[in-house]
Formats: C-alpha cells, structure tokens, sequence
C-alpha cells in the first residue's frame, strides 16, 4: 500500500495554502482531464458563499457523456447561482435567523437525493476500507457487495440483491461527487456545520481532499477509474482519517476473503 494514514500538514487560513505532496500511485492521473471545483476567482479570493458550492456539488448527479459519467457544471452553477439569489431574496434577519422559506429551500438544497447520495459515499468508503485490510486495489463490486451488507444488516430492509441495484445506481448518479458524499458519511455533523464558516469549508474541503489522495494512490485500478470534481490543490488536505476496520464478516460479504 502507497499510504495506509492520510498525514499531510494542517490548513493555514493567512496566505497561500501549500500544495501537498502527490502520492505515486499505482496508475498516473491524466492532469488534462481532471475536473476541479470552482471556489476561487481570478484573483485567488474565495467566490461567494463556497458553502453553497459544496452544497451544489453534492446535490448534482451526474452527466452520462459519450457512455462516461461527467460532473453537470452547467447545472451546478445554475443550482450555486439559485442558492445565491435566494439570500438576496429572502436574507436573514438581524438575530442571523432565515424565513421560513428560506431555511425550507435550504434544507432541501441539504437533503437532494439524500438516499442515493448516501449510498455513493458509502461506496467510497468502503472502498478505502477493503484497500486499507487487503493492501490491493478492490473492485467497485466488492464496495457495492458491502454497503448493500451493511445496509440490510442494518435496516433489514427489502433483500440483499434489490439493495446492491440501489447502490449500483447510485454510485453511477453521484460518482463525480462521491468522495464529498463520503465526508458527509465520515464526519455526519459537518456538512451542516459548513454555512458561512470557512473554517468547517476548509475542514471539509481537506477532508475530500485527502481521500481523493488515498483512492489515487490505492484504489484506482485498470477496473476502476474515476474522474472526480476535484478539489483545489490549493487546499490542503487534513491530518488524517480514521476508517474503521473491517471486520471478518464484513470482508467476507466483500468476497475478498
């Protein structure tokens, strides 16, 4: 394994961000091909609200392009631009509280496809996690095996088979954003805690960040490829991530025992 802990500097709010160190990998990126968030302007600044961005992002599925899966930009600025014009519309009062409209129309920006999304982040866990106790590259199949696992384990909802459909699809719908859903599995009260901090913005930027590394280096595979909507490499990633292991069983419903 090229790295098993995701260890790199802490974020710096003054001045420019360092660039992290690009793991080796077992397969090279095509740099003319990747896809990065648009956070930043010209001129280096923040865009208005990046929160809404991410939240944009997120909420997006996406494009089937020539029989591959792209990130919809046009539709994401249209929802990012939407998120914006709402605030003018309806801005908070002077205590910081939204209308009821306004606080309505932004949960349910939060809550888009909740289900699906869910499920892609889940994917990407799990991924991580299968590398992380076999030391190979796992195959999308052996992810969606366990998420559906875990899932009916769970919730002893509807069968096995029926789920993994779900996640299939799913994974295929948010797969462009799929590292950022998995910061919404891996760290569940950030992704509402991101409104108007920069803080929690960078903290969970970082975050993607690092597991954009990590699936890079470890996971991506001659049967796995991915061209995510990066993150900026001007933010940096955190210090580290904890996954938990896996247990016995639940390397055995992966198939990669």
């Amino acid at each position: 394994m090229e790295q098993r802990l995701l260890i790199v500097g802490t974020s710096q709010w003054n001045g420019q961000a360092s660039v992290a160190p690009v793991l080796s990998g077992r397969h090279d990126v095509d740099a003319e091909t990747l896809h990065y968030m648009r956070l930043f302007g010209p001129d280096g600044a923040w865009i208005p609200r990046p929160d809404y961005m991410i939240l944009s992002v997120m909420s997006v599925p996406d494009l089937t392009t020539a029989g591959q899966k792209t990130p919809d930009l046009i539709s994401i600025q249209h929802l990012y631009k939407t998120m914006l014009a709402e605030d003018e519309l309806n801005p908070a009062a002077t205590d910081g509280h939204l209308s009821t409209y306004a606080a309505n129309a932004k949960n349910d920006f939060i809550k888009r496809f909740m289900t699906e999304r869910v499920y892609a982040g889940q994917v990407v866990v799990e991924l991580v996690r299968i590398a992380e106790a076999t030391g190979e590259p796992p195959s999308v199949n052996a992810a969606r095996r366990l998420v559906a696992y875990n899932h009916h384990e769970h919730f002893r909802t509807g069968a096995p088979d029926g789920a993994r459909r779900a996640v299939e699809k799913a994974f295929r719908r948010f797969q462009s954003s799929a590292h950022l859903q998995a910061v919404m599995i891996l760290k569940r009260s950030l992704l509402k805690e991101l409104e108007g901090s920069e803080e929690k913005c960078r903290e969970f930027l970082g975050t993607a960040r690092a597991v954009e590394s990590f699936v890079d280096s470890n996971v991506v595979s001659d049967s796995f490829k991915w061209n995510p909507l990066r993150v900026p490499e001007t933010i940096e990633k955190v210090s580290k991530i904890d996954f938990p292991r896996l247990s016995d069983r639940e390397l055995k419903a992966a198939g990669v025992t």
